[in-house]
């Protein structure tokens, strides 16, 4: 029952139909750029003969009839998830302000200054702003994404293939749409580098935790101290205070690896998601570069690219409607106790005035 209701959320978030569509269309985009897959295809579509050179010729022109149908229905499905990204330019470009701001204002240099011990005017504090930081390079995946989702807006009028309504005319729309692969690529290299500059800092990012004062109050005062305060003192009561310190001092290294212990779950968890990433995006990398010719992919290649991508991606979408099912409930069922508790004060108070 849990599975359904994540599956119904996934499908009915926005990210996760568009996940949904893109599998569909890296399925389709496998099978019509393999002639076996067509083949058999068609033998489920209308039924042929045979394969390959048992194919008569009314298979081969029915192979080519399936070929066009499904090479439609993949158009039609890109079409439809670029639907979900017409205004997405806005959000990239939003992004990158906001990161712009708040690595070239006044506050981070002072930041910088205050962590690295090598700055100690506002000269270094202001060199500092401009080091090789995963933030400067996620600027730079945005803003070109920005430039790819905008371009693509701008010929998303052209490519619903309506007759009599275009803006920029076959010839045009098609340069504008490399030209919009091109940024999509450079924002997926950016991607990339970003993500492989944070594993390497990942550590720096996620300090060990601290002590907190009360636990430090708590191991404080050691039964040995104590006994070499007090003068002679029988052997005994001495021994018992010297296992009360190695109680105590096995405690301390127990808490401390506990926590420890927590802290590399947790790193670990964030590498994994940053590897994930960045192994996505670099594979991602084949879909645009085919089609500007950096990197030379055939169509199949780049569709077993786009459906691995897609489980990848799609996978943390998933995670993320799973917990915000797990929240909803949990809101709910904190809302229903406390109308529940409501009444029954309500019935109390209500019996004490009678």
């Amino acid at each position: 029952m849990a599975f359904v209701e994540q599956f119904i959320r996934f499908t009915s978030d926005a990210s996760g139909l568009e996940r949904t569509f893109r599998m569909i269309q890296s399925l389709l985009l496998v099978i019509t750029s393999s002639p076996f897959l067509l083949e058999v295809a068609a033998s489920y579509m209308g039924g042929t003969s045979g394969y390959g050179d048992a194919l008569t010729k009314l298979d081969k022109e029915h192979v080519l009839t399936t070929t066009v149908v499904l090479i439609g229905a993949r158009d039609r499905v890109n079409m439809w998830r670029r639907f979900f990204r017409v205004f997405r330019f806005v959000e990239s470009f939003h992004v990158a302000s906001k990161l712009m701001g708040s690595l070239m204002g006044p506050n981070n240099g002072a930041r910088s200054a205050t962590k690295a011990k090598n700055e100690k005017n506002a000269k270094n504090a202001k060199k500092a702003r401009f080091q090789l930081r995963p933030e400067w390079i996620e600027l730079f995946a945005r803003m070109f994404g920005g430039m790819y989702l905008f371009l693509e807006s701008l010929t998303v009028i052209d490519a619903m293939g309506v007759t009599g309504l275009a803006v920029w005319g076959p010839e045009r729309a098609r340069a504008l749409n490399v030209e919009g692969q091109r940024y999509w690529f450079l924002s997926l290299g950016c991607s990339v580098l970003a993500a492989v500059v944070r594993m390497l800092r990942v550590a720096k990012d996620m300090p060990p935790p601290v002590p907190t004062e009360e636990e430090k109050h708590e191991n404080m005062g050691s039964p040995l101290a104590e006994a070499a305060d007090e003068d002679g003192g029988d052997e005994q009561v001495k021994s018992a205070k010297l296992e009360a310190e190695r109680l105590r001092l096995r405690r301390i290294v127990k808490g401390r690896m506990q926590v420890r212990r927590v802290w590399i779950r947790k790193l670990q968890a964030r590498l994994v998601v940053l590897g994930r990433r960045a192994f996505a995006d670099f594979i991602d990398m084949l879909a645009p570069g085919s089609i500007v010719g950096w990197t030379p992919a055939d169509g199949k290649t780049v569709g077993v690219s786009m459906a691995l991508t897609t489980l990848l991606t799609g996978y943390d979408v998933w995670l993320r409607c799973g917990r915000e099912l797990a929240e909803a409930k949990a809101k709910a069922q904190a809302e229903a106790e406390a109308v529940e508790e409501d009444g029954k004060a309500a019935e109390s108070k209500k019996t004490e005035e009678n």
